[in-house]
């Protein structure tokens, strides 16, 4: 059976009118004050309107949505649960109930996206085309720049001068020293991505595995 004594709250009972309508009123300003993300605020609200109305299933739904807001996820999930207590009809609650669960399920899981050969990839991939080592880290606009940045190199070597045996045959004979532009351009920018791509799956999967909660 559900332990409810975390969330403080009394317990179930019949409210007269006069208590109902205060609570209402109560309850506007509390969902105000979660709009403007003053949770501090709408959850005072919240928990006096509750001493009014103590088996209301929307105020306790309510007071869910505002811990989940700052991050006290086990509070809100008991919050639901006691708003399905309070009225079984109630789906929302449910719903966001059994969300939080999975997700707690999930973060129990290992993530395969943090094991040890992930850097391993993206440098390979980064190897083969600069950027596309960032995109599987998911920085898709840092890979995408990068691959942008390679492309332009590119023509900058076609324009310049042709690429390979011809190219280099200028450049010493002295007669196209402006393909050292590209070339030195292309070169730092393909160390740089190869290099990137492996830092940013190292920190990415740290991140992953040390994993202990979530943003809402």
């Amino acid at each position: 059976m559900d332990d409810f004594s975390a969330l403080n709250l009394p317990e179930f009972r019949e409210s007269s009118a006069a208590e109902t309508e205060r609570a209402e009123s109560l309850l506007r300003q509390a969902n105000l004050a979660k709009r403007r993300e003053r949770y501090a605020e709408a959850e005072a609200g919240i928990r006096e309107a509750l001493h009014l109305t103590p088996s209301d299933a929307l105020a306790i739904e309510m007071l869910g949505d505002v811990l989940q807001g700052v991050g006290r996820v086990d509070e809100a999930m008991l919050a639901y649960r006691r708003a399905t207590l309070a009225d079984p009809k109630r789906a929302s609650a449910e719903r966001k109930y059994a969300d939080l669960l999975v997700r707690q399920q999930e973060w129990s899981v290992e993530d395969p996206e943090a094991l040890p050969h992930r850097p391993m990839i993206s440098t390979l991939l980064s190897c083969l085309l600069p950027g596309s080592g960032q995109i599987l880290n998911g920085e898709t606009t840092k890979g995408l720049l990068l691959m942008a940045g390679a492309g332009i190199c590119l023509l900058g070597l076609i324009f310049w001068g042709g690429i390979g045996s011809a190219a280099a045959s200028g450049v010493r004979q002295g007669r196209n020293p402006g393909v050292l532009v590209p070339l030195a351009a292309g070169g730092l920018l393909y160390l740089y991505a190869i290099a990137d791509a492996n830092a940013g799956a190292r920190r990415g999967s740290g991140a992953k595995s040390e994993k202990s909660g979530w943003e809402v």
